[in-house]
């Protein structure tokens, strides 16, 4: 009853609503012709589905053979040396 009434009032759940950001910011990304257009609507993208996995309850794995792992080392710092 609660999500009938949600739906009728236009409500869409925020899994829905990034799944289809997803799809109209790879449409962009097909039709794109500048590079830096590209490069950041490629950025988008990569932060959606993030957004979209955690928001699903996966968790993000930071290891050796992750893509992330350099971008989180190069960004740590060590303090006190």
């Amino acid at each position: 009853m609660a999500y009938r009434i949600l739906k009728n009032a236009g409500y869409i759940p925020e899994e829905v609503a990034l799944q289809k950001e997803i799809v109209r910011t790879e449409d962009l990304l097909a039709r794109c012709a500048d590079e830096k257009e590209k490069y950041k609507q490629l950025k988008k993208l990569n932060y959606l589905r993030f957004k979209l996995e955690c928001r699903m309850g996966k968790n993000l794995q930071v290891d050796v053979d992750s893509p992330y792992y350099d971008k989180v080392v190069n960004k740590m710092t060590v303090k006190g040396k």
